[in-house]
């Protein structure tokens, strides 16, 4: 990998240039360097150590990209199909128009989820905000739904909260390049 800075040639994957001391790499930029050349090499280890959360928000964002496939698929798939003599054409109709309403919903919100599990994965600065916002937007319905189904609720806002609180911890902050 070559420095942008000094041109000067450096191993693959490393995160500052051993020429100039220029950043290489996103997160590079966000440490600071002191003058104990060990305690900058262990912050720059801390960064290069990917946080669990990260696989684990990519994987579960997948998972949701795949309910939202298989809820097109069965909308499809509940479609009446039209009877011998006709009769049931409204049925039909409406099925139809059902699964197409479902699909184009559903479609470009997994496209939405792919995307966001691919930035999750590839430590892009937008994914950590989105999936912020995302947490605080699942919280918002468990919350309105509460009187509903207190239970499952409750277990949401658990584990939303849980996770939000982890993904706003330095490490995985400063993994994304926010701090």
């Amino acid at each position: 990998m070559r420095c942008p800075a000094c041109d000067t040639t450096n191993d693959d994957g490393a995160a500052i240039c051993v020429a100039c001391g220029a950043p290489l790499t996103p997160y590079a930029a966000t440490v600071v360097t002191d003058s104990d050349p060990a305690r900058t090499a262990a912050k720059l280890a801390e960064l290069e150590e990917r946080p669990p959360l990260t696989s684990v928000v990519a994987v579960a964002d997948l998972a949701a990209a795949v309910v939202a496939i298989i809820t097109v698929i069965r909308a499809f798939a509940a479609t009446p199909e039209l009877s011998a003599d006709a009769t049931n054409y409204m049925g039909r109709t409406f099925g139809g128009l059902r699964a197409a309403l479902t699909a184009g919903v559903m479609l470009p919100m997994g496209l939405g989820l792919v995307m966001m599990a691919w930035g999750a994965a590839t430590q892009k600065a937008w994914a950590w905000s989105i999936h912020l916002a995302a947490f605080g937007l699942i919280a918002l319905v468990a919350v309105v739904t509460l009187r509903a189904n207190p239970i499952l609720s409750v277990v949401e806002l658990g584990i939303v909260g849980a996770a939000a609180w982890q993904w706003l911890q330095p490490r995985v902050r400063r993994w994304y390049g926010h701090e």
